[in-house]
């Protein structure tokens, strides 16, 4: 499971990184304001998902 927890933090930042790089084609601030909220609710999801495994990964290591 924790693999595939992983593998959805680097699918997190795949995300952001694409809403980045509309953002940087937006139209209008209004767009651009919302896939700058957006890149930031990846990351931040990403980062929360990297935490989760730490922790995890802890919680095993202390079972051993």
């Amino acid at each position: 499971m924790k693999e595939h927890v992983m593998d959805g933090a680097d699918r997190c930042r795949t995300q952001a990184d694409e809403c980045h790089r509309l953002m940087l084609l937006a139209q209008s601030g209004a767009e651009a304001t919302i896939l700058t909220s957006l890149t930031r609710s990846w990351k931040m999801i990403a980062n929360q998902t990297d935490r989760y495994v730490a922790i995890m990964r802890k919680e095993a290591a202390q079972k051993r």
